[in-house]
């Protein structure tokens, strides 16, 4: 058809506009391979469904692809009347997508079926409830000018469509939602469009008054951003671009309400981050959390930190669980819950991270009825739990809405001891909490790293409970460490090391001296030899603690073995208290009738343990 025949209908497409959320880039199409794989061997176990781990994950709604929609790329939020509210992408009267809301047990309720005209079409974005009760969104495609558009719809499901983007001047493809800020205005980004053609950054009233308040430009002023904003503590909106940067790999920045942007990092891209980053938020220590899809040390995606004065920092790289579609969401126990597109067991998973960068799984997807591969963010319910979505899998493979029951949590009433080298024994406690009321069974079983560490009390149980240890003695003179191992949490024991003193003689010399007594009287000569025996005592001590003050003994006159019946009697010899590794040496000299060359000195403790001992030389 040619464009003169097409009339109205036609326009000159710009061949980066129509790229959505996860076609923009080459490194958005590793994920488009995965859904097609993933829905390959989802369509395989249709019908097969397994709990996952501590059965703690329910489908609520499996979607047919229908009336009721399909394919829903975006997370959940919970209405005032406790119900949770969506879309999904595709599905409906007209197949262009819908809202709907479901109940914490599963009950469905198709709320409006987008027609892909006036009222928009494709909704990948999640809703965003405003502080007047009402439901606030974005649709990707459809509208007067089929570039997107911007609604609200109450709980009743009564829709307004309120913008109609237009590419040019107010941005094309919304794919991301919305932000109400304190202000009462609304923040959002656009894929495409603007000014420069990569996408912007704008404000809307309640009403549908559109600002832009920015437009990217590309390379270092970024460009395409697919991510929303999150409003700080401080009042600045904070987003990604997908484009741009010093690395061509993605921007982080913070824009005001008046629209003065500020860039504060640039994304390396692999092997550290990749294509941006996903939605951000904020955490309770002011600092920004967020995902990216690929990047990091095993290419499998990112968990980071940014302050807003723009210092990145990289929490995980993630390595089975793999592929973050979405951004993060705090739960009350200060943690932090995600998903992954694939990894886990092939399906995505959920996980959970520290601020400081922990990462546990919670459950990997199996497929089947019970769905697979979730590109949104979580919700947590006032139950607790957590709420999301899948956009394969189900008996349909249109996607399925589930609720994860958390587990239950841990936290050990002291930290790590140190226990004297002579042994010893404590007892410390172990507290659980649980995040959801339907996590009743928190049991946890204890079990000792090192042979030489006892647990003495019940090794198991539920709930709060004490754990009492002993500790051996420590025979050598090096400090060990060993651990009690209870439900995800570590108790470490650190032990000194034993005080080894070691002995040894040096500069042992033997002097003689006769004496010659002439009795006149009686006519005789007495010679007298007398000997004295001098040497150095040293002692050192090779252990890692400081030695006490201790006495030792000294036997002389002793045969090459050590028999405390012969020979003179002992005498004792008191050794100063020893800083680690040093030595000292202490001075002996005793005196003997008699040459002692042959002859042992044996050191002992005091109860007679031989320590060492010394061959007396011949006399100088």
């Amino acid at each position: 058809m040619s464009d003169a025949s097409c009339g109205s209908r036609c326009k000159v497409i710009d061949p980066q506009a129509r790229m959505f959320v996860y076609a923009q880039t080459e490194k958005r199409k590793v994920m488009r391979i995965s859904r097609i794989l993933i829905a390959v061997v989802v369509l395989a176990l249709v019908g097969w469904s397994e709990r996952g781990e501590g059965q703690t994950l329910t489908t609520l709604w499996q979607f047919s692809g229908g009336a009721d929609g399909g394919t829903p790329r975006a997370g959940l939020v919970q209405g005032s009347d406790s119900n949770f509210y969506g879309t999904t992408e595709v599905g409906g009267a007209s197949g262009s997508g819908t809202v709907f809301s479901i109940s914490s047990i599963g009950n469905v309720t198709n709320l409006w079926s987008f027609t892909g005209g006036v009222d928009g079409g494709g909704p990948v974005a999640g809703l965003l409830r405003g502080t007047d009760g009402s439901f606030y969104g974005t649709t990707a495609a459809g509208g007067t000018n089929d570039w997107g558009t911007a609604f609200k719809i109450t709980s009743a499901g009564t829709l307004t469509t309120l913008c109609q983007f237009n590419f040019a001047t107010n941005g094309a493809n919304p794919v991301a939602g919305l932000v109400q800020g304190t202000d009462g205005n609304f923040y959002g980004t656009t894929l495409n469009g603007g000014t420069a053609r990569r996408g912007t950054v704008f404000q809307m009233t309640s009403a549908g008054t559109l600002t832009t308040l920015y437009n990217f430009a590309g390379v270092l002023n970024g460009g395409y951003p697919g991510a929303g904003l999150v409003q700080g503590s401080d009042s600045n909106f904070y987003g990604s671009t997908r484009d741009g940067g010093t690395f061509d790999a993605g921007m982080a920045f913070k824009i005001t309400s008046a629209g003065t942007l500020s860039w504060l990092c640039s994304f390396l891209g692999d092997p550290d981050d990749e294509g941006g980053a996903n939605t951000l938020v904020e955490g309770s220590d002011s600092n920004f959390y967020g995902t990216t899809f690929g990047g990091g040390g095993n290419f499998k995606g990112t968990v980071f930190s940014l302050t807003s004065q723009g210092t990145l920092t990289t929490l995980n790289s993630l390595s089975q669980d793999a592929g973050p579609a979405a951004g993060l969401v705090q739960g009350s126990d200060g943690d932090f819950y995600g998903t992954t597109f694939y990894g886990g067991a092939g399906f995505g998973a959920v996980f959970k991270v520290t601020s400081a960068g922990t990462f546990t799984s919670l459950y990997s997807f199996k497929g089947g009825a019970e769905g697979a591969g979730p590109e949104a963010n979580l919700v947590q319910g006032s139950d607790g739990n957590f709420y999301g979505t899948t956009s394969l899998g189900g008996t349909n493979n249109a996607g399925t809405i589930f609720k994860l029951i958390p587990p239950c949590t841990y936290l050990l009433s002291t930290g790590p001891v140190t226990v004297a080298s002579s042994g010893g024994s404590g007892t410390f406690a172990i507290n659980s909490s649980v995040v959801s009321p339907d996590a009743t069974n928190c049991t946890w079983a204890a079990t000792n790293t090192v042979a030489w560490i006892t647990i003495t009390s019940d090794s198991s149980g539920e709930g709060d409970g004490t754990i009492s240890y002993s500790v051996a003695a420590n025979p050598d003179g090096t400090t060990r460490a060993g651990a009690i191992m209870i439900a995800d949490q570590t108790f470490v024991v650190d032990q000194m090391g034993a005080t080894v003193v070691a002995f040894s003689f040096s500069n042992i010399v033997q002097t003689c001296k006769s004496k010659t007594k002439i009795n006149k009287k009686a006519m005789t000569t007495n010679v007298t030899t007398t000997c004295t025996v001098a040497f150095d005592l040293v002692a050192s001590n090779t252990g890692v603690t400081n030695s006490s003050a201790f006495s030792v003994l000294l036997w002389p006159q002793q045969g090459s073995s050590f028999n405390p019946g012969i020979g003179s009697s002992s005498q004792t010899e008191k050794v100063n208290g020893l800083l680690e590794n040093k030595s000292e040496a202490v001075k002996v000299k005793d005196v003997f009738i008699g040459d002692q060359a042959g002859t042992f000195i044996f050191l002992t403790d005091t109860n007679q343990n031989v320590l060492g001992s010394v061959e007396v030389p011949t006399p100088e």
